[in-house]
């Protein structure tokens, strides 16, 4: 993934019914660790009604639990770290500092999870399920489904993850797809997928792009630009004009 994970958070995003707000980070699965600022049992109980996320991080709302599963069996150590207490002070930031150094802790989180299609499905159902504990009725999960494949544009497959064969964008959003629906199932809760285009790899523009167009109806994607300036290399034009003009949808830049 390279240096790019810095440029995670950035620039206008759209969306075909609502706008985001600021959300969720890294947290570990349990009913009182959740979020930033974190949803303790006393904020729980004082706050029981239903609750709505509209900006989470799929690739950042991993449990820390399930990533220590996956550094011991796909033999991916994190240097100096030997058990999830460990594992929590590597990716935590505690101490003030800019946005690429929180970001600092995707470079951990997703070499791990990438390219493993069963791992990304139970990530997504987890999340389902956390969100439940805390109270949550609906949110909307965004991620960049290149930064979780192992084949596609610029990717380099032979150095990600790739035991189960080529795990491409759309392979991802369906994994992520049916641990949803299997969230939804079992806690009764909504949710979607957000996906990213991503500053600095504009190859993957017309990817996003197809993949929401595509499933926009039968899997509920909506879409993220993370920087104004990106083209459709096949039009050569705007991005923005591109998907406003071409596919329909409203722009809500926040």
């Amino acid at each position: 993934m390279g240096a790019s994970v810095s440029n995670l958070f950035a620039g206008g995003e759209m969306t075909q019914s609502t706008g985001q707000t600021n959300g969720a980070a890294i947290h570990e699965g349990s009913a009182t660790d959740k979020s930033m600022p974190p949803f303790s049992a006393k904020l729980t109980k004082k706050f029981p009604f239903p609750k709505v996320e509209l900006h989470l991080h799929l690739d950042g709302s991993v449990r820390f639990t399930t990533l220590w599963d996956m550094c011991n069996k796909k033999d991916m150590p994190v240097p100096d770290v030997h058990d999830v207490e460990g594992l929590k002070k590597a990716i935590i930031s505690t101490k003030p500092g800019n946005l690429s150094q929180v970001l600092e802790a995707f470079k951990i989180i997703l070499p791990r999870i990438a390219g493993d299609v069963t791992v990304l499905e139970n990530i997504a159902y987890e999340t389902c399920e956390d969100q439940h504990r805390n109270g949550v009725i609906y949110f909307e999960a965004r991620y960049a489904p290149h930064f979780l494949a192992n084949t596609g544009p610029g990717i380099d497959y032979e150095h990600t993850y790739h035991k189960d064969g080529p795990v491409t964008a759309e392979d991802v959003v369906q994994a992520v797809y049916r641990g949803f629906e299997r969230g939804k199932k079992d806690f009764g809760i909504e949710a979607r997928s957000i996906l990213c285009c991503i500053r600095g790899h504009d190859l993957w523009n017309d990817d996003v792009l197809a993949l929401v167009s595509k499933h926009r109806h039968d899997l509920g994607v909506l879409m993220k630009n993370m920087n104004h300036r990106l083209f459709v290399s096949s039009r050569r034009l705007p991005l923005w004009e591109f998907i406003v003009h071409d596919h329909g949808y409203r722009r809500d830049a926040r």
